[in-house]
């Protein structure tokens, strides 16, 4: 037991000489403010170049935000350059940093920020079976002109044939989309049309077959 001691004793001081070679001197961010879910750059400059390699651990207030690991110094090296993932966040959220072990510890603080509110998607195109018999269902393709970071709702007119479900809610980092619809049964031949009304008006529609051509079929 004694012996066992002795040696993890040892193990330990050995530890401790080797980060005392790994002195920071100076430790800062690229910036004290990023958008969450983009990359943070830390700059590391030591005291002297190691003389041998080791690690810098790297603690955060916010593992669940930005998750460090022990920075990895090679023999020679003075300085250090990394990028830091961050993730997204829903309002500003302070982060701090910690480089090194006692007696020689950076503390870094910095704010994440969430992403800034993107204009709603405009509708570039509604696109709709080209004919259907009156009654039955069909499905409307709908392109984006951009993607959203979020789910965002989307209101699209009807006329009196068409029946869908509003509003539709765009998926996250989505630029089109398929949505069902259905038409009301008739004997006379009709149109199912939809309409988005924004910067410009954009529609689509299908051509109503009588519901009595489709029994004669």
């Amino acid at each position: 037991m004694r012996l066992l001691t002795l040696v993890l004793t040892l193990f330990l001081v050995a530890v401790g000489v080797a980060q005392a070679q790994i002195r920071i001197a100076s430790a800062d961010l690229e910036s004290n403010s990023v958008v969450g879910g983009l990359p943070l750059e830390l700059r590391v400059r030591l005291m002297e170049p190691a003389s041998t390699s080791g690690l810098i651990p790297v603690t955060s207030t916010r593992v669940d935000l930005c998750l460090c690991r022990s920075l990895a110094v090679q023999a020679g090296q003075s300085q250090l350059v990394v990028r830091l993932q961050t993730r997204e966040v829903d309002q500003p959220t302070p982060v701090t940093l910690s480089l090194g072990v006692y007696g020689n510890i950076r503390d870094l603080q910095f704010t994440l920020q969430p992403a800034p509110t993107r204009k709603p998607p405009s509708v570039v195109q509604l696109k709709m079976p080209e004919r259907l018999t009156a009654g039955d269902s069909g499905t409307v393709s709908i392109l984006l002109d951009h993607s959203v970071n979020k789910g965002v709702p989307l209101t699209l007119e009807a006329n009196e044939n068409l029946t869908i479900a509003l509003p539709i809610r765009i998926p996250a980092g989505s630029r089109q989309l398929d949505v069902k619809f259905s038409t009301r049964p008739s004997r006379q031949a009709g149109t199912a049309r939809l309409t988005w009304r924004g910067a410009q008006t954009v529609s689509g529609e299908t051509h109503l077959l009588p519901r009595s051509s489709f029994h004669a079929a």
